[in-house]
């Protein structure tokens, strides 16, 4: 029996495999990206070719010469990738494919921790968080764009199993790792990433697994741990702290009085996101229960108190967004995994046996599905390569324009061009270039048939380079 739920759960892991490549791959291998991914990978070359530094991170000479706007672990962990691959495209999808995958693996260690002591079948079902997971619309669209999120969802999910094994187990060295996955998480997106703190104490509310003496030790030394490891960080590096004042007064306290970038109306519209991102496993969870069988008492004991451990941190990962007015869904990331092992701790028990019971024609046919997504996934991901997902006039444009102006160049332009973000990131990242609308420089650029403006005189000669949206043109003494 054991042998034969291996065959059926393994056969399904495959068909997981090829969903999550499908999901990701064929638009990675694209040209084209969402503002935030492409500015944080624009910043993470610059930081890979010299120009800024780890707690100095360098966007363009005209915005953001000292970039605070965030933490920058992310930043420099990505230069590192850019360091040693090179300035590629392809290395800032690689990164965030990467984070993907590892994330999914932190879901798989979460799983089975928590089902060790379960039904074999069900402890083979680590595909069905992953599925889930990954099918989650706001998980694989962040995974195209390489968001901090992604980051900071690895550190997260691996700080919450660490702090589980480390009570479970009983294994008090593992806080250590556990509280550094914490630290690492606030270094990657700020206050956002402390929420694995709450993990021991839900341990000890939903377990209750030692005496009330040792778990309050346990909370105390878990406490403890991640202030050491901040404070020496932050004693070794004495930069860190001028950067990490910057970035609390230039995004984290505006952020909190409404003063910046207020997105919504309301508080709750984050509560509504979330619901929405999540409506495929609570539709499942909505059809499953009915059908769900009395379960022993013990058993259905253990399975409550792993789905409100979840579910109470996937909501300490998510509902403190409700503070500031300044809301992006892709906020919710990484509070995404908890919510769905949440799920599939309930329905887990009741769709292994139907599972288990699956004919070998039927795994076969998922087997073979499998393979011809995998091939299709192949197929596609190749022909894409050199596509554009999105400006793709844009972005075409500007691969001809970064071939006739030097790095590290400020290009004169209009305000409406200079203030257009995805222009700034892909001349930042794509060719180490600056844009600005307040002073002359050798060159300009300008919208097609867009007439010169007054601070714009100068003599100006066109150059020929096939453009359809733009217009550079450069002076005819600024060789």
């Amino acid at each position: 029996m054991e042998i034969r739920s291996k065959t059926v759960n393994h056969s399904i892991f495959l068909l997981t495999t090829a969903i999550f490549a499908g999901l990701l791959l064929p638009f990675l291998v694209m040209d084209g990206m969402f503002l935030d991914g492409i500015t944080y990978s624009a910043i993470a070359n610059n930081m890979a070719r010299g120009f800024g530094s780890f707690w100095h991170p360098h966007y363009t000479q005209t915005l953001y010469p000292d970039f605070h706007e965030q933490p920058s672990l992310a930043l420099g962990i990505q230069a590192l990738f850019f360091k040693v691959i090179g300035e590629s495209i392809y290395v800032e999808r690689f990164y965030s494919l990467l984070t993907a995958v590892l994330s999914a693996y932190g879901i798989t260690c979460c799983w089975k921790l928590f089902t060790e002591n379960e039904d074999g079948n069900i402890r083979l079902m680590y595909w069905l968080p992953i599925c889930l997971w990954i099918l989650t619309p706001l998980v694989f669209w962040s995974h195209q764009n390489n968001l901090l999120e992604n980051t900071m969802g690895v550190f997260t999910i691996f700080s919450a199993f660490l702090y589980a094994n480390a009570y479970l187990k009983d294994k008090l060295l593992l806080l250590i790792p556990a509280s550094l996955c914490v630290v690492m998480a606030f270094f990657t997106k700020g206050f956002a990433g402390l929420f694995p703190l709450i993990t021991p104490a839900l341990l000890v509310l939903c377990f209750r697994q030692h005496k009330w003496k040792k778990a309050a030790r346990f909370m105390i030394i878990a406490a403890i741990i991640p202030l050491c490891i901040f404070s020496l960080i932050l004693l070794i590096f004495s930069s860190g702290i001028d950067h990490l004042e910057a970035y609390f007064h230039t995004h984290v306290i505006p952020a909190l009085k409404n003063e910046r970038e207020i997105t919504t109306d309301h508080r709750l519209q984050i509560i509504g996101s979330l619901l929405m991102e999540l409506t495929l496993p609570l539709t499942l969870l909505l059809v499953i229960l009915p059908f769900r069988r009395p379960l022993k008492s013990h058993f259905q004991t253990s399975i409550t108190r792993k789905g409100l451990f979840f579910l109470f941190i996937g909501m300490a990962a998510s509902l403190p967004l409700m503070i500031s007015l300044k809301q992006r869904t892709f906020y919710l990331g990484p509070s995404i995994p908890f919510y769905i092992l949440a799920v599939c701790t309930i329905i887990a028990p009741v769709i292994a046996g139907p599972v288990n019971q699956l004919r070998p024609l039927i795994q076969k046919r998922i087997r073979s599905a499998a393979l011809v997504l995998w091939l299709a996934v192949i197929l596609t991901s190749f022909y894409n390569i050199g596509r554009y997902s999105r400006d793709k006039q844009k972005l075409e444009d500007i691969h001809k324009i970064i071939t006739e102006i030097p790095p590290g160049t400020i290009i004169g332009t209009t305000s409406d061009i200079s203030t257009n973000w995805s222009t700034v990131a892909y001349f930042s990242r794509l060719g180490h270039l600056s844009l600005d609308a307040d002073h002359i420089h050798p060159y300009l650029l300008t919208l097609t048939g867009a007439p010169l403006r007054e601070n714009h005189a100068g003599e100006y000669i066109e150059l020929e380079l096939g453009l359809q949206m733009f217009r550079l043109m450069k002076q005819s003494n600024g060789d």
